[in-house]
Parts: structure tokens; C-alpha cells; sequence
């Protein structure tokens, strides 16, 4: 097979996939597979994001009261519910979270700032280095639960990522790394190219339009999904930084 794609991950470097690379699936027996992408795409450090749901029933939110009409279908409503009876759920958890960070890192009062818009059900922290973005919605599969979204970004100093503060105060609430492409991937080269290997230990699903796929490599525990704005690295659970940080460097063994 010719040409390739190798996508580089690692919050010390940038993601690229590259016009001639190589799918190299880290396993034993060092199986190089070479797949042709496209145009070159490379995304930055500070596009890089940590990302954790916490999944909940509305009925534990503490808006909720007896009585009250819960949405019986996913979609805006069922958002907007989880906006107005998890308010007080965001605002504790951003403050909380705020706290944290101003312990961990000694953060003086100019350093730090927290703000909410709770018509939109989100909240904002600005730290140095960083900003974490919290938001509450409703489960786009299920009407009877929301989900409560933190997400790290802008990062400007990978070197705080990697530290012992930063993992006490993040460890536990990420379950992904995405990374943003500022140019659109063709998701159908992806699917084609995984299927066109026939290897059993690289499996790829996607749905009927193609317009996302996610690929697993046996050995690996973490899944690649793609979409044409982005890669995710998706963990099996919200876990600690190091270990997310360690799967993001094992990347580059699964790809290139």
C-alpha cells in the first residue's frame, strides 16, 4: 500500500497528518501499515482540550422539586430544563472548582477570576496558563439526564499540563483530549483506508453518512474518533491527567 497518514500527539508537540505517512500500530510484533490521507492539517498546542462529563438524572439537580414536568425527549427543551434546574449544580461546581485552583496553585485574587452566564448554563475560569469552561445540558440520548461538561483549553504552557499541581487539581474530571483541525479531514478517507488494512486488530465503526468514525487498536485502551473539524482521544472513563497524557504519547505508536 502507498503513501500514508501519521497524526503526532503529545501536549509537547502539535497534531499533523501529513500528505505521506504511516498508520504504525504499536504491537509486538512492530506492524507498520502505510495508509494515503490528503492535504496537511496541523493543529496547534492551544487547541488542544480536556474534557469530562459527569452524567446525572435531573431528579438529583437541586431545581428539581416533586411535581415538576420533566422533558420526555432529548433536544432543546430537555436543555433547557437541565439549565434551569442544575443552575445552582453549575454554580457550585464552578465554585468549588475555583477554589481548588486558587489553593493548588496560590493563585493571588488578580490571577483567577470566575464567571457565570445562567441563562446559558455555563461558567468560565480564567487562570495564567489556561481556561476552563463548565456547561450543563441535557443527555442528547436520554431526556431523563444531563450532562455536566468541564473542559480545560487554551492552554500556553504545556509544562503546567504535566505538573504535580495541575494533577491535583484536574485528576479525576477528564475523560478526553480533542484536538481542533483548521482544516476539514475527509472522514470517508479514514473509514476507507482503516478498512482497506483487513487487519483484525484495527477495527473502525461509523454511521450510515460517514461523517464521523471512531478506530480501535487492539492493545490500546483509548479510541480514536475522528470527525472532519477534529480527532478526540477518548478514554474508557474520567480518569487521571497522567494517564490521559500518557495515551495522547502513545499516538504516535498507533499512528505514525
Amino acid at each position: 500500500m502507498k503513501g500514508g497518514a501519521t497524526i503526532l500527539c503529545g501536549l509537547n508537540l502539535k497534531v499533523f497528518i501529513f500528505v505521506e505517512m504511516v498508520f504504525w500500530f504499536a504491537r509486538p510484533e512492530n506492524m507498520r501499515f502505510v495508509i494515503r490521507m490528503s492535504e496537511p492539517i496541523e493543529t496547534p498546542l492551544n487547541e488542544a482540550r480536556f474534557q469530562g462529563t459527569q452524567h446525572g438524572t435531573l431528579k438529583t439537580l437541586q431545581g428539581f422539586q416533586k411535581g415538576f414536568s420533566l422533558p420526555d425527549s432529548p433536544g432543546e427543551y430537555a436543555d433547557r430544563t437541565a439549565r434551569r434546574l442544575g443552575a445552582q449544580d453549575l454554580v457550585d461546581h464552578a465554585e468549588s472548582l475555583f477554589q481548588t485552583l486558587k489553593t493548588t496553585f496560590n493563585y493571588k485574587r488578580r490571577e483567577l477570576s470566575l464567571g457565570h452566564d445562567a441563562d446559558a448554563g455555563a461558567a468560565s475560569i480564567d487562570a495564567p496558563n489556561y481556561r476552563v469552561d463548565i456547561t450543563i445540558k441535557g443527555d442528547p440520548e436520554n431526556a431523563s439526564n444531563f450532562h455536566l461538561v468541564t473542559e480545560l483549553c487554551d492552554i500556553s504552557d504545556p509544562d503546567v499540563a504535566r505538573s504535580e499541581d495541575f494533577a491535583t487539581a484536574f485528576d479525576g474530571l477528564f475523560d478526553r483530549l480533542c484536538f481542533d483541525f483548521p482544516a476539514l479531514l475527509n472522514v470517508e478517507d479514514v473509514i476507507d483506508r482503516v478498512e482497506d488494512l483487513e487487519n483484525d486488530s484495527i477495527t473502525v465503526t461509523y454511521p450510515s453518512d460517514a461523517s464521523e468514525c471512531t478506530v480501535v487498536v487492539e492493545g490500546h485502551s483509548a479510541k480514536l474518533h475522528f470527525e472532519p473539524g477534529g480527532l478526540m482521544l477518548l478514554a474508557p472513563h474520567r480518569t487521571n491527567v497522567a494517564s490521559l497524557l500518557e495515551a495522547s504519547e502513545q499516538v504516535p505508536a498507533m499512528f505514525g
